[in-house]
Order: structure tokens, then C-alpha cells, then sequence
């Protein structure tokens, strides 16, 4: 994967957390706090195949052209199951900062 594409998804996931927690730039507590919750979703929220795409995808930093040869499955399928992987983890993190939010107030 190119440098600008990871920089790029990078500032994404930090866009992701600021926007969930609503957090100020420099807040390093609150996101691993929410790097934790994080992982927990992925390990409960996600099917077996949405995990390994998401995987393989932001931990292996591997492109969905290599995951679809890697599965056998067409690029298009595992850009698909990505988003809709990323969609399912950005409502329960959502709702676990709701959550969090109203347990700390």
C-alpha cells in the first residue's frame, strides 16, 4: 500500500476517534481508551469474515486487490464487506461513547 494511501487512512481512523469522543487533538488517555473498545468490537461486533478483512485490510496493511486474491474473491466484494465491516464498528463505537459519556456524567 502506498505512504499517502496509509497517511491517509491513518487520519482517518484519528478523524473517527475525535469525532465518536469528541476529542481534543492532544487527548492521548481517552484514545486508548477508546483503541481498546476498539479491539473488543472487532473481536465480538464483526462476522469471522468482516474481521479478516479488517485485518488484513488496517493490520496487515494489505490492498483489497492482494485480499481478494489472498480469499478468491472478487476486489470489489472485499471493498463490500470492508465498508460495511467499518459501518458496524462505527455504530457500536458510537454507542459505547454514548455509553461511556453518560456513565462519566
Amino acid at each position: 500500500m502506498p505512504q499517502r494511501q496509509r497517511e491517509h487512512e491513518r487520519d482517518l481512523r484519528l478523524e473517527l476517534y475525535r469525532e465518536v469522543f469528541r476529542l481534543p487533538p492532544d487527548n492521548r488517555e481517552r484514545i486508548a481508551v477508546f483503541q481498546e473498545a476498539l479491539g473488543r468490537a472487532v473481536a465480538t461486533e464483526l462476522t469471522d469474515r468482516q474481521r479478516t478483512i479488517i485485518l488484513m485490510h488496517y493490520y496487515e496493511q494489505k490492498s483489497d486487490a492482494c485480499i481478494a486474491g489472498e480469499l478468491g474473491v472478487h476486489p470489489s466484494t472485499i471493498c463490500r464487506t470492508r465498508r460495511r465491516a467499518e459501518q458496524r464498528l462505527q455504530h457500536s463505537l458510537r454507542f459505547y461513547a454514548e455509553f461511556l459519556h453518560a456513565t462519566i456524567v
